[in-house]
């Protein structure tokens, strides 16, 4: 019977977390894959490795006896794999053992959160540092210890000399619950947005006037409508503009589609002004030079590519 190396290595882990829950997080795993693939572990070695009750996990007489014998091994091999992806190191270019992902707000996190966790199964070893800053400029966050690659979501140009890699545009919506609506006149043009309390993002505010008001511009046909937002209310995060605008505080304006659909389907927030186009939101990754040919890096910024495409925040 031949088992890979990255099953012994989930096993290892999740005695060392103790529970699919805490490994997974590690691991930047799904809890329940990774509760399958032990279960799968388990029917082909024919043994009970863990005793499963609420208070969580404990190995069985087996499962300690086979952690003795495994566990050296996995972490002779990690450490093998941390050494050859480390930058300048010996097969640099192969499976990094840390990987250091930065990220500027919480919608540059959503956008690739998935994409991390899918690499990061086929990648068992690899452990994940996930950093949400807030500074308007995640590649500020990069230090010795974080070498990786910084994420952020911008809907202003970029200054000609930033590095980014653009990943993707990310359509971006406005919306209000019912209840706001009833309480208020239509809205039949950005043009009313004017004189509404509107919610927004650092990352989504664009070009700030002045401090009480923001510039946003639409767009319909090839027609171009400027509109300031005289009383904007402005969130770290998007899920708190989404909450202000749950709770009939505001219309959420420039919000990620992805993360305003399930409120959709629900009924509590109805999308506004369809017809009209906003500035999409942009997705880029700033890599360390040094790391910009190691190809579980590359594998990663193609996941992060097609899950923004496909609009998956979570």
């Amino acid at each position: 019977m031949r088992i890979k190396f990255e099953t012994w290595a989930l096993f290892t882990a999740v005695v060392r977390e103790g529970s699919f829950l805490a490994a997974g997080r590690a691991l930047g795993i799904d809890p329940a894959s990774l509760m399958r693939r032990i279960n799968r572990l388990e029917e082909d070695l024919e043994l009970q490795l863990f005793s499963r009750a609420e208070a969580g996990l404990t190995l069985t007489v087996s499962g300690r006896r086979l952690f003795r014998e495994v566990a050296p091994l996995v972490a002779r091999m990690e450490a093998a794999l941390a050494r050859k992806g480390a930058p300048g190191g010996e097969g640099a270019g192969s499976a990094p053992g840390r990987f250091g992902l930065a990220c500027s707000g919480d919608v540059a996190l959503d956008l690739v959160r998935d994409a991390a966790a899918r690499i990061g199964a086929r990648h068992p070893a690899m452990r994940w540092d996930f950093r949400v800053t807030w500074t308007g400029d995640a590649s500020s966050a990069r230090d010795d210890t974080f070498p990786a690659v910084s994420m952020r979501a911008r809907t202003h140009p970029a200054r000609k000399s930033r590095t980014e890699i653009p990943l993707g545009n990310v359509r971006r919506l406005c919306a209000a619950s019912p209840d706001f609506l009833e309480t208020h006149a239509p809205l039949l043009s950005p043009a009313d947005l004017e004189e509404l309390p509107a919610a927004l993002t650092q990352e989504a505010a664009g070009v700030v006037a002045a401090r009480d008001r923001i510039r946003e511009v639409f767009e319909r046909n090839g027609e171009y409508f400027p509109v300031e937002l005289h009383r904007p209310t402005l969130f770290r995060q998007a899920r708190s503009a989404v909450q202000a605008a749950l709770d009939g505080e505001a219309v959420a304006v420039g919000i990620p589609e992805a993360l305003l659909r399930p409120f959709f389907l629900e009924g509590r927030l109805v999308p506004l002004l369809r017809d009209w186009c906003m500035r999409p939101m942009v997705l880029e990754a700033d890599v360390s030079a040094r790391w910009r040919s190691n190809p579980v890096v590359l594998e990663f910024l193609e996941a992060a590519r097609t899950a923004t495409n496909e609009g998956e925040v979570r």
